[in-house]
């Protein structure tokens, strides 16, 4: 007998033309649950029963590690009402037993997007290479959620100040995978860092992505200190 579980990830995942799959992550989910505990002052706002993570795996860019999409703009919240239409109208779903939960279930705001192909091939193949990516996947999807706006209506656009919180929280060596943890951040590091990356942004090159890949904001990771787990 097929489980409740075992149905669910029979309909997670969308392959798409290339062979790229598309999955929903409940596992991403978690670390957002835990990301906007431990960083309530940026997130306390980010109400997740509205965001849907999915997990992106063999696409051909990897020029991007995660991207938020807002779906509250007209027509996109009546696609979760089409299919739960259609399942009512095949007699597959009793409508009358949503009724009072409708609203939740079909308000789905964010999609939140990680690159799993592009993680991967950033944290490259050495012995530290899975602490690496899941270090940067972790402060991503910190920093995607970041662009949720405090009504949940729409998304914060990159800035400098946006960068800054990552730098803040995370360290000036954080895509090298050294997380600043209990220490407080090289405040003096943090700015020179925030500087470098504004001159990019005036120059219309920098992104999260730049960030991670050239190391603009980040600086290089000192000899001899291994990264943290």
């Amino acid at each position: 007998m097929t489980t409740q579980s075992e149905a669910f990830q029979s309909i997670a995942e969308f392959v798409g033309p290339k062979g790229d799959r598309w999955v929903l992550d409940e596992s991403l989910k978690t670390m957002a649950e835990e990301l906007v505990e431990r960083y309530s002052e940026d997130l306390e706002h980010v109400k997740l029963g509205h965001v849907v993570f999915v997990r992106a795996i063999g696409v051909s860019s990897t020029t991007w590690l995660g991207k938020i999409k807002y779906l509250g703009n007209a027509p996109d919240p009546l696609v979760a009402r089409y299919v739960l239409a259609t399942l009512g109208s095949m007699g597959m779903l009793d409508l009358t037993q949503l009724r009072g939960l409708e609203a939740d279930l079909m308000d789905i705001r964010y999609v939140v997007m990680i690159n799993d192909t592009a993680l991967r091939a950033k944290a490259g193949v050495s012995e530290s290479a899975e602490m690496l990516r899941a270090t940067l996947e972790r402060i991503t999807l910190y920093h995607e959620l970041t662009h949720i706006k405090p009504a949940m209506d729409g998304l914060v656009p990159h800035d400098t100040q946006d960068f800054k919180r990552v730098l803040y929280r995370f360290g000036v060596y954080w895509s090298s995978g050294i997380i600043n943890q209990t220490d407080p951040v090289d405040l003096a590091a943090a700015e020179n860092a925030a500087s470098r990356f504004a001159e990019q942004l005036n120059k219309g090159g920098a992104t999260f992505e730049v960030a991670v890949h050239q190391g603009i904001p980040s600086g290089t990771m000192p000899s001899g200190v291994p990264p943290q787990e």
